[in-house]
């Protein structure tokens, strides 16, 4: 993906040209095509009609007729092939670019984004997908209404004008009920949005949700029941306006005839043959009316789609890291010694009240090769920012961060994140294989660690997918965790309350024997736990406390806190 892709805004235009720079070239010739086509098509059926002859091939008007038809078969087949790759294509290029973003977003930013809305936007590219296709299909008509209304007034001027007001005044009639439609468009798209929020909420907090009949009956009822039934509502209504709209413009055609019929003698002298010819070019132009018409509901959901299209890309600009996701950056290559904080702090700002929320005061400390530091505290005392910090995730706000002597910047951040392991407290497991692991039984260190942990029975191999296949407990995924984290054979090792989900037995394990193991090969542990039974497995023992970090000296007599050490390099 370039990195100019990065601020694109989209338009019909851009869509189109980003994919192919013939499109408008190619549309020009169509449009002279069936320009050729329709008047060409016009004149023989009007003078074949009237039972007169061609001033020109009179002997051969049917070759003329087959060699107008085969032509228009020709170039549509091949525009009509052209716009089903050019779709086909222009769907996975905007997918790959929205994922782009995304995956090259800060962490915060994608929190505030929300997977309602990467999910809505995926759906509005599924609805541009079929743009192409039909803006081809609706030029193609426009030319034969263009054709057909040109035709008329050579035809008689006047009688034309006339019906031509005719038309102006049905187009005014759809561009009001349109707006209407566009309205009740964006807001069943909204209703949308936040119904999927709640089923998302059903899902993801099935367990919270079964604890309480009061909140069950809320969501259900007061949520998804009411926004169900206004997003009926809405949608109805805008079906009924489309449709009002569609039969308007097919019975319009009824309204022509009738005027060219009844209206028209009464105003001017026309000739039989003229009405004739305005009959049969009315009823030639129907069909072509008819396609825009039932296209107008389409426009209104590619406008809405662009519209919330552009409002994401807005929202993630702003958001997104480097362009390159594996640049060194003058990032050190050796081995690790020491990851420094400097007056490092964060802070949280209330979205409403635009004050300060929580504050993490400045930190100074130094970890060192080799260490296993512990870090305990309440909710909300800051270990989980403190944690993303370090790892990497979230920038301070104020500070400095150095891996050996070397100062972690904007520029260096993924690379830095790239040296280190982490599992986090609701780590996920991926469908596949990405991190490109060894997953096979010629493998020993892996086998050996499937062996320590307990899972050789509990997970299958897929040797062609180099993956393994599973469905374990929470437990049991933390442990595949950490077999991936080990065998990244990474420096450092950052983990969120690894242990809280296992049973004695492997608590046991992991603190007296995978950490002292960790520690013996010079691999630095950084982890959030609360088990203060193995707090003396730990070189240092860190605590949170509203934002505050002091420093606790560990040893089998007791833990006993001690004033806040401040580590600072020169």
């Amino acid at each position: 993906m370039k990195p100019e892709q990065i601020e694109k805004r989209y338009t019909f235009g851009s869509l189109l040209r980003s994919k192919s720079k013939w499109f408008v070239p190619l549309l020009a010739i169509l449009g002279f095509a069936n320009a050729v086509w329709a008047i060409g098509l016009l004149y023989l059926i009007n003078t074949k009609a009237l039972g007169q002859s061609l001033p020109f091939l009179d002997a051969y008007d049917w070759l003329f007729y087959a060699v107008l038809t085969v032509v228009s078969f020709i170039t549509s087949l091949f525009f009509q092939s052209y716009m089903i790759k050019l779709t086909f294509g222009l769907g996975k290029e905007m997918v790959l670019t929205l994922l782009d973003k995304l995956r090259q977003a800060e962490y915060l930013s994608f929190l505030g984004l929300g997977e309602e809305k990467v999910r809505t936007a995926l759906e509005d590219i599924t609805v541009l997908e079929a743009s192409p296709g039909i803006m081809l299909d609706s030029f193609n008509a426009v030319v034969m209404v263009v054709m057909g209304i040109i035709y008329l007034f050579l035809i008689n001027a006047a009688g034309a004008a006339i019906l031509l007001v005719l038309l102006m005044v049905i187009l005014s009639f759809y561009i009001y009920r349109n707006k209407k439609v566009e309205q009740d468009i964006r807001s069943f798209r909204m209703l949308n949005d936040t119904y999927m929020r709640n089923v998302d909420d059903l899902l993801k907090g099935f367990r919270e949700v079964k604890m309480k009949t009061a909140r069950s009956n809320a969501l259900f009822f007061d949520f998804l029941v009411k926004n169900r039934e206004e997003y009926q509502h809405i949608r109805t209504r805008a079906f009924l306006r489309d449709m009002g709209n569609r039969l308007t413009g097919n019975y319009s055609f009824y309204l022509a005839i009738g005027v060219i019929l009844f209206v028209l003698p009464l105003l001017m002298q026309v000739p039989v043959e003229v009405r004739t010819n305005f009959i049969v070019t009315v009823l030639f132009v129907m069909a072509p009316i008819a396609l825009l018409t039932s296209f107008i509901s389409s426009f209104l959901r590619f406008r809405v789609a662009l519209e919330r299209l552009n409002d994401f890309n807005r929202n993630i600009a702003d958001s997104i890291g480097q362009p390159s996701l594996d640049i060194t950056n003058g990032f050190p290559l050796e081995n690790f010694e020491s990851l420094r904080l400097e007056e490092v702090s964060y802070e949280y700002l209330d979205p409403f009240k635009k004050v300060v929320s929580f504050r993490l005061d400045p930190i100074n400390i130094t970890f060192y090769k080799g260490e296993v530091i512990f870090i305990s505290g309440g909710n909300g005392s800051g270990k989980t920012t403190f944690m993303n910090m370090i790892t990497g995730l979230i920038a301070p706000k104020s500070g400095e961060i150095y891996f050996n002597d070397f100062l972690i910047t904007a520029g260096s951040r993924q690379v830095y994140r790239n040296r280190v392991s982490s599992i986090f407290t609701d780590h996920h497991l991926f469908s596949e294989n990405y991190d490109g692991y060894n997953l096979n039984t010629q493998n020993n260190k892996f086998t050996a660690l499937l062996k320590k942990m307990e899972l050789k029975d509990a997970i299958r191999f897929n040797k062609d997918a180099n993956a393994i296949s599973h469905k374990l407990s929470k437990g049991q995924q933390k442990r595949i965790a950490l077999i991936y984290a080990l065998l990244e054979d990474e420096d450092i090792l950052f983990f969120d309350e690894w242990a809280a989900e296992q049973d004695p037995e492997f608590r046991k394990i992991f603190y007296t024997q995978v950490l002292p193991d960790l520690k013996q090969k010079g691999k630095t542990v950084i982890a959030i736990t609360h088990d203060d039974a193995y707090f003396d497995c730990a070189d240092r023992l860190l605590k949170f406390e509203y934002g505050k970090l002091s420093e606790i000296s560990s040893n089998k007599m007791g833990i006993r806190e001690i004033p806040r050490i401040s580590y600072r390099h020169k």
